[in-house]
């Protein structure tokens, strides 16, 4: 997949990325959104934003989620064409 070179589109598909793995690792862990909120320590209303690709976590926000939620970033990460500077 190539990602176009608009940094809001990459942002855009970097928070539809990780939308798509926090709701399907809730999902699959059976933990309920008020559960993973709290122990993520934001709102369900927050938690519910992000799942739905409607905000974006801090990294913070992250590395607190439960444990079967926790989103290892490079599978999240879009893949890019264009080298990375030194």
């Amino acid at each position: 997949m190539v990602i176009a070179s608009d940094p809001a589109m990459e942002l855009d598909s970097l928070t539809a990325r990780i939308a798509r793995v926090v709701r399907e690792r809730r999902y699959v862990s059976g933990a309920t959104l008020a559960d993973v909120a709290a122990q993520a320590g934001v709102s369900k209303t927050i938690l519910s934003r992000i799942e739905n690709g409607h905000g974006t976590p801090s990294i913070e926000t992250l590395f607190r989620s439960p444990a079967p939620l926790t989103c290892r970033c490079p599978p999240c990460w879009p893949r890019t064409t264009r080298p990375v500077p030194a």
